[in-house]
């Protein structure tokens, strides 16, 4: 199995993270427009005058407006959960560019015995700051 699928790359994370930040943006937008439109709709079937007399013709009760509200507000949550998966998914990415590598190499040897330079097996470690 190639080692890209065992561990998720540096660019996966970042595309990850902008297709889930592209999520919660459309998200979050509908959230607020449900929100608003059920906000208007409940506004509208309210009654906002006043009368010693009470009012003469009961208006209907319509949950529409309260319905819509709630479904734009759980959309709207929907979407704050997409944005933090994308935050998370973006230190990941930042997070896997931190790796460690090692490599092996062959260092010189500078012997005084012999004509030439000998070299033998060495290890690097290289970690980025």
């Amino acid at each position: 199995m190639p080692e890209s699928t065992l561990l998720p790359s540096r660019q996966a994370y970042l595309i990850k993270s902008k297709h889930q930040r592209t999520a919660a943006c459309v998200l979050a937008g509908t959230g607020i427009i449900g929100m608003l439109a059920g906000a208007a709709t409940a506004m509208e079937h309210m009654s906002f005058s006043f009368s010693f007399y009470g009012s003469s013709e009961p208006k209907p009760k319509d949950n529409s407006g309260e319905g819509l509200f709630i479904a734009g507000a759980t959309v709207f949550a929907a979407g704050l959960g997409f944005t933090i998966a994308s935050a998370i998914n973006k230190h990941k990415a930042n997070k896997a560019n931190l790796t460690t590598q090692l490599k092996m190499e062959n260092a010189p040897l500078f012997a005084s015995l012999g004509k030439g330079a000998l070299t033998y097996p060495a290890v690097a470690f290289r970690v980025p700051l």
